[in-house]
């Protein structure tokens, strides 16, 4: 018969072997509860650089190669009202920038950065996205003149960038960020010091980042927005 002290007595165990696998950290965010339970959000270490991720656009193949430089928004504008259709009708979003689109290197899911004056006053693009939107992505490259056509995502989940997060940012990203801060307060910011310092208060800079759910790609808008591109000599 087995005594008491031979169940509650010192026992040794054997070492656990050591992953071969190189250890990563991983920082978990809590979102708010769902009827379902609570949904956890896994995001890649600091360690990791988004400057890595970042979305190439010399592996697109862009929709148009000669936009016209002036007046280079409303032209793309137009050419999408005229391939794609009202934004009413089929939702669409050109985004201007492509320092702030970074890829996922296991897909095509998409991160985008924003800058917001305060978590009370965000931008345009970040409340558009943070609402689960769904539609097609277009990509403008103003320097290049290119205009390219991504696929159709949807919006997901968003949070806030730490100063060190940021600091990891790709150079030209930061640079633009660094122009719509100080866009938001130029008396208060006018160093990267001073971003840092705003960023880390209540009420200061948010800078964040977003999911974008790649869904699936449209062949007949790619070939609409190809085909409008050629008649208007872009190509």
């Amino acid at each position: 018969m087995l005594s008491v002290a031979s169940l509650t007595g010192p026992r040794s165990y054997l070492p656990l072997p050591r992953s071969p696998l190189p250890y990563r950290r991983v920082r978990f965010l809590f979102l708010p509860s769902r009827p379902m339970g609570i949904q956890l959000r896994v995001l890649l270490s600091p360690s990791l650089s988004f400057g890595s991720m970042q979305l190439s656009v010399a592996s697109l193949k862009p929709i148009c190669t000669k936009l016209p430089p002036l007046d280079i928004q409303k032209v793309a504008q137009k050419l999408c009202l005229q391939a794609i259709g009202s934004p009413q009708t089929v939702n669409y979003h050109i985004f201007k920038n492509p320092d702030v689109l970074f890829a996922n290197k296991s897909g095509r899911n998409q991160t985008l950065i924003t800058v917001s004056k305060n978590v009370n006053n965000k931008c345009s693009d970040l409340t558009k996205f943070s609402k689960l939107w769904k539609g097609h992505v277009l990509l403008q490259d103003s320097v290049a003149k290119h205009l390219y056509y991504l696929g159709e995502y949807e919006g997901g989940n968003s949070c806030k960038l730490t100063s060190t997060e940021y600091e990891l940012l790709p150079k030209k990203t930061k640079t633009y960020l660094f122009g719509c801060a100080k866009g938001f307060l130029p008396r208060e910011i006018q160093t990267n010091a001073q971003l840092l310092s705003s960023m880390s208060k209540d009420a200061g800079i948010y800078i964040a980042e977003t999911e974008l759910r790649f869904t699936g790609y449209s062949s007949t808008i790619e070939s609409s927005l190809r085909q409008e591109a050629q008649k208007r000599g872009f190509v």
